[in-house]
């Protein structure tokens, strides 16, 4: 019975943490994912919402494309370079179980962008933090503004490496180009002749030894126009492969005695604050960084190789026509720490927020589990009482058994005892009558031995009578 109260306790215990760990109140984030001409100026409405509680607040970190979309204004919003962060209570409604912002941000070039959550608090009418269910992500699909231009032809492929065979034409779709052991990847610059269109490069990276397929898709500004050009590029073991400059005729840009060979845009990534655009340069078009929301500005940056052999980022001044190594500036350096102390926050925080999900599946599975086990008691305990019922039943009768048992025996005792007792008596009685036949017996000797004497007496008597008579 102790043992049966210690569950029904551990059971309440467990009930109970459970019930306070549903108190705590859970949220979800959601986007609306809208759709937006190239130019215009596109709204992200971002809500959180919650089924059981109040919330007065968030602190909310967002990442999106610097180089397709630029951040404008918002509600409780600042930012920029890539993150904006959403902090207070959104606009004002007396729905306290919703919270609602709006996040501007000007598009800059045709595609897709997403905008993702970095780090998220959401809190209660007491500011405690709340359960964050579900981080959604908003998907904002950027139309180009000449939706009916099919035009899905390259103006050219421009490897790092090698050259392409044959030469490179519009219509000719099959290429190959052969390259040395030391090239792992391979950078292309492949420009449409419609600037809306888009280009995607597959296959050129991880090369091996041997034949490796590169695919450029091309699709055309209304979206449905799509071509396809092939690369087969052959890596051959024992050979080595010199960069290249991004044209054939080694295009580079100087500075007195210094000067860098201009190479494609590799695939690394663009340095923080930089899009990609294009320009002119000695009337040639390449590929360009150029600083977001400074568009018009002369400066940019390129991909190159200089004199002394560097590879990188170099800044050019169209108006004082200088080139220089491009060192990211510290603030810049900056953000890209801060950037990366928000995500490693925010992976602290995905963990940890796992770890109370873990948590909480753990008391969810424990109070099942007790509450099984509590079944079980229950039924094992009615069955032993059941069956202790059947032992008891059983004992008894055996106790009555063994009372007809004795009954019968003592019984059986009771005549035994009788019948010797009868025997006994008998036997005296036999005895008693013996003893009284032969007190019969010599009493009625002695009554015939004294009739006897008597009658000799009388004789005797009677002959002495007679001898006196004679």
């Amino acid at each position: 019975m102790k043992k049966l109260k210690g569950i029904l306790f551990a059971a309440f215990l467990v009930i109970t943490l459970s019930s306070q760990v549903f108190a705590a109140g859970n949220a979800r984030i959601q986007f609306n994912d809208p759709t937006i001409t190239r130019g215009k100026k596109v709204t992200v409405s971002m809500k959180v919402k919650s089924n059981d509680i109040n919330m007065s607040g968030s602190d909310i970190t967002l990442y999106y494309d610097p180089n397709i979309m630029s951040f404008v204004s918002g509600t409780d919003c600042e930012g920029g370079q890539g993150t904006v962060r959403v902090k207070g209570a959104g606009k004002q409604s007396s729905n306290k179980k919703q919270l609602e912002y709006d996040i501007a941000f000007d598009t800059l070039t045709a595609g897709t962008a997403y905008i993702s959550i970095s780090t998220g608090e959401v809190y209660d009418a007491n500011n405690a933090l709340v359960n964050v269910t579900h981080y959604g992500t908003s998907k904002i699909t950027i139309r180009s503004a000449k939706t009916t231009s099919k035009n899905a032809n390259l103006k050219s492929i421009t490897p790092s490496a090698g050259e392409i065979e044959p030469a490179f034409s519009k219509d000719i779709s099959n290429y190959s180009i052969t390259v040395g052991e030391d090239v792992t990847a391979l950078p292309i610059a492949a420009l449409a002749e419609d600037v809306d269109a888009k280009v995607a490069i597959t296959g050129n990276t991880a090369l091996v030894v041997g034949e490796n397929k590169v695919t450029i898709r091309v699709t055309a500004p209304n979206g449905s126009t799509k071509k396809t050009y092939n690369l087969t590029v052959n890596k051959v073991n024992g050979m080595l492969s010199s960069i290249k400059a991004a044209s054939n005729d080694a295009q580079s840009i100087s500075s007195g005695d210094f000067s860098v060979s201009i190479l494609p845009l590799p695939d690394i990534g663009t340095p923080v604050g930089y899009i990609t655009s294009t320009t002119q340069f000695e009337g040639k078009e390449m590929s360009v960084l150029i600083r977001d929301g400074y568009e018009d500005t002369k400066t940019f940056l390129f991909y190159g190789r200089s004199s002394n052999g560097d590879t990188g980022y170099y800044r050019y001044d169209q108006l004082e026509k200088t080139v220089q190594r491009y060192i990211e500036e510290p603030a810049i350096a900056r953000l890209r720490e801060v950037s990366k102390d928000y995500e490693t926050a925010f992976n602290q925080y995905t963990t940890a927020s796992a770890s109370g999900k873990r948590l909480f599946y753990i008391v969810i599975g424990l109070g099942a589990v007790c509450l099984v086990l509590l079944i079980m008691v229950i039924i094992f305990a009615r069955k032993s009482s059941k069956k202790g019922m059947e032992y008891l039943d059983e004992y008894e009768e055996g106790l009555d058994d063994d009372d007809e048992d004795d009954d019968r025996y003592f019984s059986r005792r009771n005549r035994e005892s009788d019948y010797d007792d009868y025997v006994d008596s008998r036997d005296d009685y036999a005895d008693d009558r013996d003893e009284r036949n032969d007190r019969y017996d010599r009493e009625d000797r002695y009554e015939r031995g004294s009739r006897v004497l008597d009658d000799l007496h009388r004789r005797r008597e009677e002959e002495g009578n007679i001898e006196d008579l004679e």
